[in-house]
Parts: structure tokens; C-alpha cells; sequence
């Protein structure tokens, strides 16, 4: 009997030592953001790959990025890294899109929503590499930082 539970215990201990290993590794990786090159908003229309879709009388505006909000974004995105989930869930179009493309050749899309208040605090983030793609509830404040960053500029 003393022999088995010297074995179930060093198997238990050897498990035990394998999941510190498997968490101290998990915890030191993270990936690096790829810097954004450019980027752009839609506002008001579903975007569709290089398309966006609209209904008739919708009017759909869209800018592009200055270097200084592609920077505030890329801090945002750093900034914002926990949190996110799986999308299991169909979300419904997007009000408000934020479109980006990185050094690496990826791109990135991050998806606001307006269409009702489940959705209203719903981020959605997409991107080339689909593992990076997530959803994740923002406060209100959190979305209006958010859009303030990427604002249209006024051109003079």
C-alpha cells in the first residue's frame, strides 16, 4: 500500500509541476501588436471586405486615419489586450467600423454597434489572424474614449 501512494503521489506531483511550467509559459507570452501603417473609419454602413453595404437613404460617411489617432488606436489595442471572448454569438451589422492594416500584411477590423442597448456596449474585434479576432462589453465612457480617438478631422 505505501508503494502505490508513493507513486499516486509523485504522479500528482509531476502533474502539478508540469501545469506551473504550462502557466509561467502562457503567462510570459504575449504578441506584439504589428505596427499599423494606416487605417480608416466607415460610419453608417456595413462594411464588407473592400465593400460597404447600405440601405437606400442611409448615408455612410468614411475618413482616413491621421498618424497620430493610428497611434492613439495602437495604445487603445495595447491598452485593452484582457478580456476578450470568443465570438460565439452573431452579432448584428456594424454602426461604426474602424479598418486597419499593420506592417506585418494583417488587417483588423474593430466593430461598434448601435442597433439596440445589448449591442451598444459590444466590441468586436476582427482580424486577419482569426486566433486575434474577440469580443468584449465596454463601458460607455470606454466607447466614447474610444470613437473621440478616431473622430473625423476637420480638413481646413
Amino acid at each position: 500500500m505505501k508503494i502505490y501512494t508513493n507513486i499516486v503521489s509523485h504522479l500528482h506531483m509531476r502533474r502539478v509541476v508540469l501545469l506551473l511550467f504550462l502557466l509561467i509559459g502562457l503567462l510570459g507570452c504575449h504578441e506584439e501588436i504589428s505596427p499599423i501603417v494606416s487605417g480608416g473609419v466607415v460610419d453608417g454602413g456595413l462594411l464588407l471586405g473592400q465593400y460597404v453595404l447600405k440601405r437606400p437613404e442611409q448615408q455612410v460617411k468614411s475618413w482616413a486615419l491621421t498618424q497620430k489617432q493610428l497611434d492613439q488606436v495602437s495604445l487603445w489595442l495595447q491598452e485593452h489586450r484582457s478580456g476578450w471572448r470568443m465570438i460565439l454569438e452573431s452579432p448584428p451589422p456594424p454602426s461604426f467600423s474602424i479598418i486597419l492594416k499593420h506592417a506585418n500584411g494583417t488587417r483588423t477590423q474593430i466593430d461598434l454597434f448601435s442597433i439596440n442597448e445589448n449591442w451598444q456596449h459590444v466590441i468586436i474585434i476582427n482580424n486577419t489572424d482569426t486566433a486575434k479576432n474577440g469580443i468584449k462589453r465596454i463601458s460607455t465612457q470606454e466607447r466614447d474614449a474610444l470613437l473621440q480617438l478616431v473622430r473625423e478631422i476637420p480638413k481646413n
